[in-house]
């Protein structure tokens, strides 16, 4: 990726052809402002933002919210939670923070609205017996084998985060949420015209991490739930489904994890669901997720099956990565 003096010296050289020399040329644009270092950047970013993105005002997106939730536990968290935010204030519309987790003040300021929720209703291991889940993973290589313990399921608490921010979102009279996990740093121009631009014809806009997996994979259907679009009506109409952890957990052939439930539930209410052609060019989403263990199986559900195996070849051996998913009848 190009420097960023570099950029702007690209984008107002362009703007001074554009404009004429009448005005002032590119080479006078990129003096005026690089020659003052740090704030002499900062505010042309702000002149081309509020300049050449229009798009990007308040009246365009009216009635649109967006809608984080994290789990900010650690620093790193922190620091993509706040880039995050910078990022969606270049649309001028309203934040809301959904989460189990407290927040610094200083990040509270930064949004317009904070929902915190002392109960955070996880699946804690000591109740799997009891909701009849039961999940596992291990991990092979060569000869060794090493069995992972899932501690806990942290979907059903997502779910309630959703619950709390999308009937707060209903009061406050706006009909378009934009959901997103804290850990995802999206291009602001990509995913406006993928996400922002997409809704207002759809009842829903949604993310496949994993190609056709809304329509075609051994387990059940599933979507990213860590970034989608959807109409607030629809948004209420689809959690209010399921109210419970027993809703949740039992009765669910197809796998109860999250991304699973979430789209099963969409399609009893719509039909009218766009997937969004977005492109992580740059791992932009969903950075916080562990590649070979994460705190459910959902994150990575290529990989999950009834005895399922992935195999990844790296440094001339080979890790067998496995797990198993059952779901019983409560």
């Amino acid at each position: 990726m190009r420097p960023i003096k570099v950029r702007l010296m690209l984008v107002m050289g362009y703007l001074g052809a554009v404009i004429g020399a009448g005005f002032a040329s590119g080479q006078e644009i990129v003096q005026f402002f690089v020659a003052y270092g740090f704030y002499g950047i900062k505010g042309g970013g702000k002149y081309i933002i509020n300049s050449i993105v229009p798009e990007f005002s308040k009246e365009r997106f009216d009635g649109h919210i967006f809608v984080i939730d994290c789990w900010p536990d650690n620093e790193s968290k922190e620091n993509d939670l706040i880039s995050q935010i910078k990022i969606l204030k270049i649309f001028n519309v309203p934040i809301l923070i959904s989460s189990h987790y407290p927040l610094k003040p200083e990040i509270q300021k930064m949004v317009d609205y904070y929902i915190f929720d002392k109960n955070n209703p996880i699946l804690h291991y000591t109740e799997f017996n009891k909701y009849e889940v039961n999940s596992g993973r291990w991990s092979v290589m060569d000869e060794t084998r090493i069995d992972n313990k899932n501690m806990f399921h942290h979907d059903y608490a997502i779910w309630v985060s959703m619950r709390n921010a999308f009937n707060f979102c209903k009061y406050l009279g706006k009909n378009i949420i934009h959901f997103m996990e804290y850990d995802n740093i999206p291009d602001a121009i990509q995913y406006r015209q993928a996400f922002m631009e997409k809704i207002p014809y759809h009842d829903a806009v949604i993310y496949e991490y994993h190609k056709e997996s809304t329509i075609n994979t051994h387990l059940g259907n599933y979507c990213a739930t860590y970034i989608f679009s959807i109409k607030t009506e629809i948004a209420i109409e689809v959690i209010d489904q399921i109210k419970s952890k027993e809703e949740f957990f039992c009765n669910k052939p197809k796998g109860w994890q999250l991304e699973i439930v979430f789209l099963e539930q969409l399609r009893k209410v719509t039909n009218d669901i766009y997937i969004t052609d977005y492109i992580d060019n740059d791992k932009q989403l969903n950075t916080q997720a562990c590649l070979l263990y994460t705190s459910d199986a959902a994150d990575d559900l290529i990989c999950v099956d009834l005895g399922g195996r992935r195999i990844i070849k790296k440094k001339n051996k080979t890790l067998h990565d496995s797990y198993y998913i059952q779901t019983l009848q409560c």
